[in-house]
């Protein structure tokens, strides 16, 4: 089988269990057994009167429906249409990745990182550090001070 998700499966069989006979007859038996003898999990929240694109259904379920729509359903003009829609995606999310891990603006953005926390070390080495005096020294300071004022 194509997947190992039992809940996706069990959505895609009871959606194509609403399709009416012909459209039933035009995905091959064998395949229709498999989601048949597969589909194991409960999915009684699956409203059938409610159009398709208002039921929240999993990833999985909306890719294997798409990929029966266009094998068995969609004439030559639908999959030609189909397929320039994928590559539109898919362009798009390859330029979203290109201008998201593109090596130039990682270390852009690494060095700007580092200037940053570099100004923020300096800053902090160069706030007030407050000295407390020991014991010892305050009371060498007050001698002093008393062999000072007696001159």
């Amino acid at each position: 089988m194509w997947t190992d998700n039992k809940k996706a499966i069990s959505e895609v069989n009871k959606i194509l269990k609403k399709l009416n006979k012909e459209s039933l007859n035009k995905i091959p038996y064998e395949i229709l057994n498999e989601i048949e003898k597969n589909s194991t999990v409960n999915v009684d929240y699956i409203d059938t009167n409610i159009p398709l694109e208002d039921i929240y259904l999993e990833e999985e379920t909306k890719e294997i429906l798409a990929v029966i729509t266009y094998n068995y359903f969609c004439n030559d003009i639908e999959k030609e249409e189909f397929d320039k829609e994928l590559k539109e995606n898919e362009i798009e999310y390859q330029n979203e990745l290109k201008s998201k891990y593109n090596p130039d603006n990682l270390f852009k953005n690494k060095k700007l990182e580092n200037n940053l926390q570099q100004d923020t070390d300096t800053v902090k080495d160069k706030s007030l550090i407050v000295y407390k005096e020991n014991f010892f020294k305050k009371i060498f300071t007050m001698i002093k001070q008393f062999f000072k004022g007696k001159k």
